[in-house]
């Protein structure tokens, strides 16, 4: 649309140096989500927490994100701080994260140094339980609690930054880097995480789990420090004028139809997603057993050793596809011959594309969730160790689209929406809505694990309730709910196709 040629911001071409600043906080932040999904576990296992009660601690993440980031986002939206609208929610809740992963590691110490007798006169079966005490318990399940919420500014923020200060037509290379160094920050998370810490590094930490939450948060503060430095956002300054009644929320957000569109293709995609990233591991580690016994190799506790790491290796596999795809993938995509891409970022693009023509984001993004339903349902037909990792290499495509795509197409969305308020004549609607539209998608992605969460959790409890399966089951649920998910990702792809052509 013409309107956003005057619009210097708009037309302004921003430097490579500048997009990689922008996103260096999600490289920090990534490792974050690292050592929940990767270490999380067993250090809560340690401290005699069960199952059910650490699955209830994970569902806090989702939650939080879909009842405090849309609020967090419309805060956001109003904020008129001299730091700009989006850094003071990214610097608070960096500190407040970094604080919280801190005292979950030294929750022991910490509750040992309040506790009303000397740790010598703990009786050993008070030792053996920790998480009976309760001072211990409350400690993890508040910092737990605090780190998931703490997380939502930060993210809310940093992808609400990338939305203001970057022009339309440099959207999708901007959520690309972002999805790059998310998948970077995953590898080198997962890396210091499997790395013998302990002893190696005692001023950070005595234990494993110590050492690792020191690294990540020195390695967010750094990355954070970057991006809120070295990225000026514009002030938002309050009007001295009465405004006019500003139209209702949900009307001026009914326009926005890419955003209202991904958002509800965006349900059925993490209905898909959320069965692989959490029983994926359990698949692959179950047909290395069966491997195993039927080559009789090793005993119990080698068997649990060999599913671990071969549960591992099959992520692994997945998060460098996914790190190649994401470099790939937005090589493909065609920038639209139209008013919102100057004549230069399109010549700049016919450079590093490898071909043109090739396809629009909603292509790209319908294809990959083809392949992951493919993907799924070829369980029905493979079911060898190989066969899995192959599932998962071929899972790490969908995975880059699902990371980026989304993400640019509601950021253009946004974009577009603001080149309009420009144009207009009456600028009453032109108050930025970025982090509340950040927000609403956030919550879109959330609601659906949460209900994939418990249900997934219901069948595991009515299987378990009908005794243990034979060696020969190990595809027995999980396999299952990997074909469901199959099934909402084609779901997902039919709402996929429903978005505009020039999407």
């Amino acid at each position: 649309m013409d309107r956003l040629r005057h619009d210097p911001e708009e037309s302004k071409r921003k430097s490579l140096g500048f997009i990689l600043s922008l996103s260096a906080g999600w490289f920090g932040l990534q490792q974050i989500f690292t050592v929940f999904f990767g270490s999380g576990y067993f250090y809560l296992a340690s401290l005699g927490f069960r199952d059910t009660t650490i699955s209830l601690m994970w569902l806090s993440g989702p939650s939080a994100g879909l009842f405090f980031q849309p609020v967090i986002g419309a805060m956001s939206d109003s904020c008129t701080h001299p730091w700009g609208q989006r850094r003071p929610f990214v610097v608070i809740g960096t500190l407040v994260l970094i604080c919280a992963m801190l005292s979950l590691a030294w929750a022991e110490e910490i509750t040992t140094a309040f506790s009303p007798a000397p740790r010598w006169e703990i009786s050993a079966r008070e030792q053996d339980h920790h998480a009976s005490s309760w001072g211990l318990s409350t400690l993890v399940t508040a910092s737990i609690l605090v780190a998931n919420f703490a997380i939502q500014p930060v993210q809310l923020g940093l992808r609400a930054m990338a939305t203001d200060l970057v022009p339309i037509h440099q959207q999708a290379q901007a959520q690309a880097w972002i999805a790059r160094l998310n998948l970077m920050g995953s590898l080198v998370g997962y890396g210091i995480g499997s790395a013998d810490l302990a002893g190696k590094l005692p001023f950070l930490g005595h234990s494993q789990f110590q050492i690792l939450c020191s690294l990540v948060s020195i390695n967010l503060a750094i990355c954070v420090s970057i991006t809120c430095s070295l990225v000026q956002e514009r002030r938002q300054t309050p009007l001295l004028s009465p405004k006019k009644p500003q139209r209702p929320l949900l009307v001026r957000l009914r326009e926005l139809t890419v955003v209202r569109r991904v958002c509800v293709a965006q349900v059925f995609c993490w209905l898909a997603w959320f069965p692989f990233l959490y029983d994926i591991s359990k698949y692959v580690g179950g047909l290395q057993r069966d491997s195993n016994l039927r080559s009789n190799v090793g005993g119990v506790a080698s068997h649990k050793g060999d599913m671990t790491r071969a549960g591992s290796f099959a992520m692994l596999i997945f998060a460098s596809v996914s790190l190649v795809a994401s470099v790939i993938l937005p090589r493909l995509v065609v920038t639209p011959a139209s008013s919102e891409f100057p004549d230069e970022t399109r010549r700049k693009h016919r450079t590093w594309s490898f071909r043109k023509g090739f396809g629009s984001l909603r292509r790209i993004w319908l294809a990959c969730q083809i392949i992951f339903c493919i993907g799924m349902m070829s369980t029905f037909i493979f079911d060898s160790l190989e066969s899995a990792y192959v599932l998962a290499a071929l899972t790490g495509i969908p995975w880059a689209a699902g990371t980026w795509i989304p993400f640019t197409l509601i950021s253009q969305d946004i974009r577009r929406a603001h080149g309009d308020m420009l144009g207009a004549v009456d600028g009453d609607d032109a108050e930025d809505l970025a982090a509340t539209v950040v927000g609403i998608h956030n919550a879109a992605i959330s609601a659906p694990q949460i209900a994939a969460a418990l249900g997934s959790s219901l069948l595991f409890l009515l299987v378990s309730s009908q005794g243990p399966h034979g060696a020969g089951q190990n595809n027995g649920l999980e396999v299952w709910l990997l074909r469901a998910g199959g099934l909402s990702a084609l779901a997902g792809a039919w709402l996929i196709k429903k978005l505009p052509e020039g999407s």
